[in-house]
């Protein structure tokens, strides 16, 4: 529902080669499942759109900050944001990881907005569920969240694809 928040956090290690890590989503169904009169009340226009085929709009309202944490979820000052912004757009920068250390990613996830997060920010990420999200009340989301991890050996040119670093 509106407002609904949570935080995670996710250790990533290599075993024997120093890795860039990407990580996307892939596979999303933004689901409209039925028309109640809140949704309609709030202006949904996808009555055309069969039940239970894309053409949802929940995908609209979850957002998540991603971040490199120190594995206590809460963003701190100096913890570098390696994504802000829809769920279904994330495409987070590419990660170099050595085998030497685990590397931790905090991910603070809301329906609805999220502050702008900066390297500066310090402690957990808010989210405010006001605003017109009725449209998205029985809709259903689903996605798969994908890490690609490449060996940096004789990869010295490499970024993860989407991200706006490809040279």
């Amino acid at each position: 529902k509106p407002g609904d928040q949570g935080t995670n956090v996710i250790s990533l290690h290599v075993d024997s080669n120093d890795a860039y890590v990407c990580m996307t989503t892939e596979n999303d169904a933004d689901k409209e499942n039925t028309l109640v009169d809140p949704e309609v009340t709030a202006g949904d226009v996808t009555p055309g759109v069969p039940v239970g085929t894309n053409g949802g709009e929940l995908s609209n309202y979850l957002n998540v900050v991603v971040w490199n944490d120190d594995n206590d979820s809460l963003k701190e000052n100096g913890e570098e944001v390696l994504y802000q912004g829809l769920l279904r757009d994330l495409n987070m920068e590419t990660l170099t990881l050595p085998t030497t250390a685990t590397d931790y990613l905090g991910i603070a996830w809301c329906a609805g907005t999220q502050p702008v997060v900066s390297d500066a920010s310090v402690g957990p990420v808010s989210c405010d569920g006001t605003g017109n999200q009725n449209v998205a009340q029985t809709d259903s989301y689903v996605s798969d969240v994908v890490f690609t991890a490449v060996q940096q050996r004789n990869n010295g040119d490499f970024f993860c694809p989407g991200t706006g670093e490809e040279q």
